[in-house]
């Protein structure tokens, strides 16, 4: 051994000595995330996903887990999930999503409550949609108001439909928020939220509140044609017992 080399050695025993014996939390839970994810790891490896920066986010996500709560994940979730996600880097809001999903499923007290059908909802979800499903109220009880902008036939002879399932909710939220019908409209195909035209709010304050945005007003000044006139058809929507689940589960 080199001179130099001998005196080294008592510094690095002695660095090595004051180090903490016990490994902090951190380590255990990233010791653990990453027994909890070897067997879909094997599914996605091959396949070149994005799978250290999604097992990052995952340590972050489960930081004040206890590290004997984290179990391996059902592949029919984790798989999916992890091929999904890696397409998802360029979305905060999808990205989270999963990751959350992910967490959920790799604790033992919240793993039940993933349901399979979650993931492909994600994949089915636009940025803006999971910006909403954060801004609805988390309550199957809360009804939120919506109109439906009408074209009103002469002699009450039928009408035609302008804009359908209209709500201010995506204003200052979304990226567009005038596509927030075709977004209501997904997520309640997707069973998350129910769009109901035949209840209504007793109320009409939050009706006529929606009448007065610009969105509504940019519609209703144009023109009809000879004799027809603008008419409001009003409606509600609420969170579904399924939506509220994949909420606690994917968002919350």
């Amino acid at each position: 051994m080199k001179e130099e080399d001998k005196e080294s050695l008592p510094k690095m025993i002695y660095q090595d000595g004051i180090q903490p014996t016990v490994k902090t939390i951190g380590n255990f839970v990233a010791q653990a995330v990453d027994a909890a994810l070897s067997k879909p790891k094997l599914w996605v490896t091959k396949k070149q996903f994005n799978f250290e920066r999604t097992r990052k986010l995952l340590v972050e996500k489960l930081q004040n887990v206890d590290p004997e709560t984290i179990v391996p994940p059902e592949n029919y979730i984790a798989v999916p999930a992890l091929m999904q996600i890696s397409y998802c880097f360029d979305s905060d809001e999808l990205r989270e999503m999963y990751a959350n999903l992910l967490a959920s499923s790799m604790q033992i007290d919240k793993k039940w409550e993933v349901h399979p059908a979650f993931v492909d909802i994600i994949k089915q979800l636009t940025p803006d949609e999971a910006k909403l499903l954060k801004a609805i109220p988390f309550s199957t009880y809360s009804f939120n108001p919506i109109i439906n902008i009408l074209d009103k036939f002469p002699d009450d002879k039928g009408y035609t439909t302008i804009y359908a399932s209209y709500t201010d909710i995506a204003d200052g939220i979304c990226e567009s928020p005038q596509k927030i019908g075709a977004y209501l409209d997904n997520l309640d195909r997707l069973k998350l939220i129910e769009l109901d035209m035949n209840t209504f709010i007793t109320d009409e304050a939050p009706y006529d509140k929606l009448k007065q945005t610009d969105f509504v007003q940019n519609i209703t000044k144009k023109p009809l044609r000879t004799n027809h006139v603008y008419d409001f058809a009003k409606g509600c929507f609420k969170l579904t017992a399924f939506g509220s689940d994949f909420i606690k589960v994917c968002i919350k």
